[in-house]
């Protein structure tokens, strides 16, 4: 059980907004800014070893004040859940670790239904309410566990997006590591969660690397 708060518009700023937008004025900077949503988590974790698969499963239920569906500034109720594994592979050190996640937001109908649709915060054009996706991690050690190789994989069912997440590690000494990281992500569809970075490009991908180092005293 968790007390949280999610983003979302202030519910009197969005009246006023959408009132101007529907006669054609436009709306003042002032009425343009977000507030949180009070939200209730309730959930459940489960964990436990099968065969070499060490497995978790995880489900919440998220409460907000927008028991109806129908409040468009408002976040709907939902249920998400977290189910996967992981597993040492017989080969040197290497690690597979799969999760499944997801969430459904309920009451979808509302929104679809409603007059101020583009305007409601749970907003789906393709009428897609259910959000999964499929994270693969593949690690392995080396030089006494000081060196660190790992590749990451997110997979968007519903958008059809996906991310690769390359990383290298070298532990230096105590308290400093080197780190270097790449990403190369993909995502065609306005709904998905990776197009804010991809909107922009021309084959809706893009790719960037970065080199940190961190020592800790």
């Amino acid at each position: 059980y968790g007390h949280y708060k999610q983003p979302s518009f202030d519910a009197r700023k969005l009246e006023s907004y959408i009132a101007k937008y529907l006669v054609g004025e436009s709306a003042d900077e002032s009425e343009k800014f977000l507030q949180y949503d009070q939200l209730q988590v309730f959930g459940l974790e489960v964990a436990f070893v099968l065969w070499k698969f060490n497995t978790r499963w995880e489900f919440a239920y998220n409460m907000t004040e927008d028991y109806d569906g129908d409040n468009p500034a408002v976040h709907n109720n939902s249920i998400a859940w977290v189910g996967g594994f992981d597993i040492d592979l017989p080969i040197h050190n290497l690690n597979l670790n799969v999760q499944e996640t997801g969430t459904y937001i309920l009451k979808g109908d509302k929104i679809k239904d409603s007059l101020f649709r583009a305007y409601d915060v749970d907003n789906n054009s393709d009428d897609k309410f259910t959000r999964n996706k499929l994270i693969v991690l593949l690690s392995d050690k080396f030089l006494n566990e000081k060196l660190t190789i790992e590749c990451q994989g997110i997979w968007g069912i519903e958008n059809k997006e996906f991310v690769v997440v390359p990383k290298i590690e070298y532990n230096v000494s105590e308290g400093l590591s080197l780190t270097a990281r790449g990403a190369y992500m993909y995502s065609n569809n306005e709904n998905g969660e990776f197009y804010n970075f991809t909107a922009d490009s021309e084959n809706h991908d893009k790719a960037f690397f970065e080199l940190s180092a961190k020592y800790q005293f």
